[in-house]
């Protein structure tokens, strides 16, 4: 079960995750995730999360 919540969470869009956590910029994404702002801006609005993103999207979804 964790191994599909998991994976349903890295599918989501950069919109999806602002709006889970309530983000208004992508600004606020890149402190969180601990990166820059240009690698936020690199990922498309609908896109799942990019492979380099992943490592720090699952510790802020908690899945380390």
């Amino acid at each position: 079960m964790a191994d599909i919540r998991r994976n349903v969470d890295l599918r989501m869009s950069k919109r999806a995750l602002r709006t889970k956590f309530g983000f208004r910029t992508d600004a606020h994404l890149a402190v969180v995730l601990g990166v820059s702002a240009e690698v936020i801006d690199a990922w498309p609005e609908g896109e799942n999360v990019p492979a380099e993103l992943i490592g720090a999207v699952q510790k802020l979804l908690g899945h380390e």
